[in-house]
């Protein structure tokens, strides 16, 4: 029997997946230097992960409704590294020249005991500081980059 092979190469990249939230900091840091979007896709969650939290007898999330939760997810994140490229354009700033001096991290628990972490970038470039702010989620035992990702430029 013959088997027809897929010559396309898969250009989906899996997500990483982190079992401890300063690994994934460290990781998501150093992908952010490279100031392209599709590199972040690779730090939210999949599908399955975000469907175990949800409560499986439900039946109005369905796995239409997953999906377009998952892209919003992923759309909002690009949308929102792509504002962090121009800020630190509109400011002569190459990420890659970015130091990362110190990393805070604020835990918490949802209504639903879900965690997550506002996670605090402190960088520099020469005598410039700079700060990085995301949440980070844990799912499954898991940590992801979650949202409300920013740039901002410290006085």
């Amino acid at each position: 029997m013959y088997v027809l092979k897929d010559h396309r190469p898969d250009t989906a990249k899996p997500a990483y997946l982190f079992e401890t939230l300063p690994e994934l900091c460290d990781s998501f840091f150093s992908k952010l230097k490279y100031e392209d979007a599709t590199t972040i896709n690779a730090f939210i969650p999949e599908k399955n992960y975000l469907k175990a939290t949800f409560d499986t007898l439900d039946i109005e999330y369905n796995e239409t409704r997953l999906t377009v939760r998952h892209q919003n997810l992923a759309f909002n994140l690009q949308k929102q590294y792509k504002k962090l490229l121009k800020k630190a354009a509109k400011q002569k700033l190459k990420l890659k020249h970015l130091e990362k001096q110190k990393v805070d991290y604020e835990y918490g628990k949802d209504e639903k005991e879900n965690e997550f972490c506002y996670v605090t970038f402190y960088c520099n470039k020469r005598k410039t500081e700079y700060e990085i702010k995301f949440v980070a989620i844990r799912l499954i035992d898991k940590w992801f980059i979650g949202d409300e990702l920013s740039f901002t430029e410290l006085p």
